[in-house]
Order: structure tokens, then C-alpha cells, then sequence
């Protein structure tokens, strides 16, 4: 199962179903405001960790000639710990939607996500189209695992007798796709 970690309009789809896809293979793309949001955020909480720490090693400095008192240097390395979290969490947010905070601090900021396979596997349905609005939480693509996918195998009552394993099989996917296998 693939599902959105932001809300969002779905972009392009990159699947259907029976298609076999690798993991980290794109699935769908996805943009909204959160995207742009998130990033905005991590840029902004970087500026904010270099004043803090710049504030704290200054204050450092200041209590240890003691111009300052214990409490403002115990604010102080407290407002840079706070920023220091902050600048962690929105770090790992970037990371779970696969952005590169690395090219966004020279200015590349994305306005679209590529949603990933989490796994090998077998498109069974795309639950959304192009154009659609994806809720966060919204289940897009549903995969199975190759050891999960089954077939079924129809056949009329007098020819059943004449199944066996090993047999030759032609097998059309729900995409139009045929595959030659054994039973």
C-alpha cells in the first residue's frame, strides 16, 4: 500500500493495474501547498538553529566571565536545543516525502513529490486519477508481494480433469498483458 504523507493533488500516474514495479520505482507524483510548506519551514528553522547556536556559544562565553547570570545562559541553551529539535523533525518530514534538503539550501525548492515503491510487487488497483485531490492518509496504490499474487484458473466442468501440475498456461493480467507459465 502506498500511501500519501501529504495532502495534495496527484500530478501524473506512473501505473496501472498488473503492472510489476521495483522497489523505489515512481508510482505517482504529487504537489500542494505542504510540500512547499515543509520546505519553507526547514529553511527557515536552519536560520533560526544558526542564530540560536550562535546566541549560545556567545552566552557561553558571557557566563563563563560571568556578565551573564546562570538563568540567561540556561534560556539560552534551551532556546538552542528547541531549535536544534525543530530542525530535526522537519529534516525527517523532508526525508519521508524523499526531498533533498542538501539542493534545497542552494535554492532548489521542489513543488511536486514522487511517491516511491515501498516494495517489489504487483499493481492491484490505483485508487485515484490525475487531477484527483489525495487526502493525506489516502491509500493511491495498492501493491501485492509476488508470493501473495494468486491465479485463478477457470474451466469448464468436462475439462477440469485435464488440469495437472506442470501443465502449460497462457495467463492474461487484468492490463492486457499475457504471460506464458506452468501450473
Amino acid at each position: 500500500v502506498t500511501i500519501v504523507p501529504v495532502g495534495g493533488i496527484i500530478q501524473s500516474i506512473k501505473v496501472k493495474p498488473g503492472d510489476n514495479v521495483k522497489l523505489g520505482q515512481v508510482l505517482f507524483t504529487l504537489s500542494g501547498s505542504a510540500v512547499i510548506e515543509w520546505q519553507e519551514q526547514y529553511l527557515e528553522s536552519a536560520q533560526q538553529l544558526k542564530l540560536m547556536q550562535s546566541n549560545w556559544e556567545r552566552d557561553k562565553q558571557l557566563f563563563e566571565k560571568k556578565a551573564i547570570s546562570e538563568r540567561q545562559w540556561q534560556e539560552s541553551q534551551s532556546q538552542f536545543r528547541i531549535a536544534d529539535s525543530k530542525y530535526k523533525a522537519f529534516k525527517a518530514k523532508l526525508a519521508l516525502l524523499g526531498i533533498s534538503t542538501s539542493a534545497m539550501e542552494t535554492g532548489n525548492i521542489q513543488s511536486f513529490i514522487s511517491m516511491r515503491s515501498p516494495a517489489n510487487g504487483m499493481v492491484e488497483k490505483v485508487a485515484l486519477n490525475q487531477g484527483d485531490f489525495a487526502n493525506s492518509d489516502a491509500v493511491v496504490v495498492r501493491l501485492t508481494k509476488p508470493s501473495a499474487q494468486q491465479w485463478v484458473i477457470r474451466a469448464l466442468p468436462q475439462d477440469v480433469d485435464l488440469l495437472s501440475v506442470g501443465n502449460r498456461c497462457i495467463c492474461t493480467f487484468v492490463n492486457g498483458k499475457v504471460v506464458e507459465t506452468k501450473i
